[in-house]
């Protein structure tokens, strides 16, 4: 059975995400069956951005439950107020260029600020795409160099393996190319850096710095807390993992190394990286709930 032996919360989140999924892949049928492009464009415009804000929004409900949790003293409580700092980014960056702008059209949803060549967003979706992206990465990175802290104190460390450095050369590769092309494109095109383009410029080595994070934190946890704890951090390996997918099809469509029909895939990872995101604290706080409960060892603090 689907999700069978998972948290409610996390069932719950598989379940939305899946049924949008189906949702969307009934969109692209109607659209490849009829040539009508109102159906994909509704379903990105407006299912598309419910989905992305609302999973936001109950990412940082559960970030912050997360951080209510722990009582102050506790290594985890000024991660875990990072870490819904930047859900609050997140939550705001959605808000800003899904709900309260126009949206891109059948270029479908960009969900993260990145140094390619220009694209005519509104303001506040440009502002949304920041916060969203680099900014929310930004916040994020602090706050697993804390949980890594924490757990290196209590003798817990992650040993990499050859698919998590596989991971990390995808996103390596992403980085390298990424830059170089938006530095070629941008002096060839007279571009002025801006402070949209030179935070779009931050994104890939953050997005190397969180892989490498991320992967560390999942596999020094693993054991702990029946699981729930690796899962939590293998939830943003997932996130972030997905997220260099994401741009890695932008960039390869961005600068004409494939056709523009490879964005239709990477529209639906999206959705999959705000769902792998939402998990994360889901996990935590389910936990945090069994620990309390006598079911499951105290966590770290």
């Amino acid at each position: 059975m689907f999700l069978r032996g998972e948290p409610d919360s996390i069932r719950r989140i598989g379940w939305a995400a899946g049924l949008h999924l189906l949702l969307g892949l009934l969109a692209l049928l109607l659209w490849s069956g009829t040539g009508e492009a109102a159906w994909i464009r509704g379903y990105l415009r407006y299912a598309g951005g419910a989905f992305v804000t609302a999973f936001a929004l109950v990412e940082f409900v559960l970030a912050l439950r997360a951080f209510r949790a722990f009582s102050r003293g506790d290594a985890l409580r000024p991660a875990w107020l990072l870490i819904s700092a930047a859900a609050a980014a997140r939550l705001l960056g959605f808000t800003l260029s899904e709900v309260f702008s126009p949206g891109p059209g059948l270029q479908g949803p960009r969900f993260i600020a990145q140094p390619a060549p220009w694209l005519p967003l509104a303001p506040q979706h440009r502002i949304g795409l920041a916060l969203a992206g680099p900014v929310a990465l930004l916040l994020l990175s602090p706050a697993l160099a804390l949980v890594g802290r924490a757990y290196d104190r209590h003798g817990l460390s992650g040993e990499l393996r050859p698919l998590d450095w596989l991971a990390l050369g995808l996103a390596s590769f992403l980085m390298v190319s990424d830059t170089w092309d938006g530095i070629r494109w941008s002096l060839a095109h007279e571009v002025p850096l801006d402070l949209y383009r030179g935070l779009g410029f931050l994104v890939e080595p953050l997005l190397l710095v969180l892989l490498f994070q991320a992967l560390t934190l999942r596999r020094a946890a693993l054991t702990m807390a029946g699981g729930l704890i690796g899962r939590c951090w293998s939830a943003y390996s997932a996130a972030v993992l997905l997220t260099v997918v994401g741009c890695l099809g932008q960039w390869s469509v961005n600068y004409g190394y494939v056709p523009r029909a490879v964005l239709v895939p990477v529209w639906y990872v999206w959705f999959l990286v705000s769902a792998a995101f939402a998990a994360g604290p889901a996990y935590q706080v389910e936990a945090l709930r069994r620990a309390q409960r006598g079911l499951l060892p105290p966590a770290i603090s």
